[in-house]
């Protein structure tokens, strides 16, 4: 089933919306591209309630022990970090 509207999206981008005027000018098309990854990662993480911060530590700190392919890749997404996240926390209260 999918949802009417997009509310929740357009509520996710409302900041950088908001703020376009002052990154009009980001410095060339590429700087736009990259920042809409970022806003990307860090409104997938908000969405699953975790902390951005945190997520973009572990990525970094987990890139440089990893070989990235394309099925490696789904293991390091903020919805995998989430899962990892949940199964920790069992293992603690079990």
């Amino acid at each position: 089933m999918l949802e009417i509207d997009n509310n929740l999206i357009e509520n996710g981008i409302r900041p950088t919306k908001l703020g376009a005027k002052n990154w009009l000018f980001m410095g060339s098309e590429a700087a736009g591209q990259t920042n809409a990854i970022w806003y990307t990662l860090i409104e997938s993480c908000r969405r699953r309630q975790i902390d951005p911060w945190k997520y973009l530590v572990w990525i970094f700190e987990e890139l440089p022990r990893i070989k990235v392919t394309a099925e490696t890749f789904a293991n390091y997404t903020p919805q995998a970090y989430a899962k990892s996240l949940e199964k920790s926390r069992f293992r603690k209260t079990a």
